[in-house]
C-alpha cells in the first residue's frame, strides 16, 4: 500500500530496487555513444540477474528497445570490467 502526503491510500505502483553493495551500479560505455539507443549493435559485458543487468532491462524498456536485440556477453562483475579496459566490449 502507498500512502500520499496526507496519510491516505493513493493508487499507483512503484518500482524499487535494493541491494547492498559499497558501491554503485552503472554502465561504462566507449567514446560515442550518447543514448541507449547508440548500443544497438554493441557488444554489452553484463552479470546476469544483478542490479546493473536489471537496471539496463528496465532502460531498455522504458526506451522501448528489445532488450533481446542488444548484443550482451554474459559474465561476472569483474571480468565485465577488465573486458571493458582491455577494449574487448564495448559497454560495460
Amino acid at each position: 500500500m502507498y500512502l500520499n502526503t496526507d496519510g491516505q491510500e493513493a493508487p499507483g505502483i512503484g518500482f524499487m530496487l535494493g541491494d547492498e553493495s559499497n558501491g554503485a551500479d552503472g554502465l561504462l560505455v566507449k567514446n560515442g555513444v550518447k543514448s541507449l539507443a547508440d548500443l544497438s549493435g554493441k557488444t554489452i559485458a553484463l552479470e546476469k540477474e544483478t542490479p546493473a543487468y536489471i537496471l539496463l532491462k528496465y532502460a531498455a524498456k522504458q526506451n522501448n528497445i528489445d532488450f533481446k536485440t542488444l548484443k550482451i556477453k554474459y559474465m561476472p562483475a569483474a571480468d565485465a570490467a577488465t573486458a571493458f579496459i582491455a577494449g574487448q566490449v564495448d559497454a560495460a
